[in-house]
């Protein structure tokens, strides 16, 4: 269990406020992390030359129910999904729910063009491509 400086026992807010707990842990031993325990989003960003590439596991998500944004530096991606199954039997009844919600929004290393931006789901992994926008440079005099 983890103690408050006054000896006051944490544990119990973990169940009021599991996020608010994690992340007081996190602050307490300044963590550079916050912890984002529901609808964890996992993602790989790839510069690939003249384009970014970004992959985000994105399980049980249809691809109906994703938003995603694209500005010059940054995508956003959220995503809410809900399922329910049901089973019968001679002697029981089962039935079950669960939704979840994913939000991530990624700053790019390079500024992307957004109309380039092309996307797909598939087996549960979001894949992204979008064109880099060519650098502009200017050569300077050194005085």
């Amino acid at each position: 269990m983890v103690k408050k400086k006054n000896n006051e026992m944490a544990l119990p807010r973990l169940f009021e406020d599991p996020l608010a707990y994690w992340n007081s842990i996190a602050k307490e031993f300044s963590l550079p992390i916050r912890a984002n325990l529901f609808g964890s989003m996992p993602i790989d960003l790839i510069d690939e030359g003249d384009s970014i590439r970004i992959k985000a596991d994105m399980p049980g998500v249809d691809k109906s129910d994703i938003k995603l944004n694209v500005t010059k530096g940054n995508v956003s991606i959220s995503a809410e999904s809900k399922n329910e199954s049901e089973k019968k039997g001679k002697n029981y009844y089962y039935s079950e729910r669960r939704a979840s919600s994913y939000y991530r929004s990624i700053d790019l290393p390079a500024d992307v063009d957004p109309k380039s931006v092309k996307a797909k789901l598939e087996n549960g992994i979001l894949e992204i491509t979008a064109k880099k926008l060519p650098g502009e440079s200017t050569e300077v005099k050194v005085e």
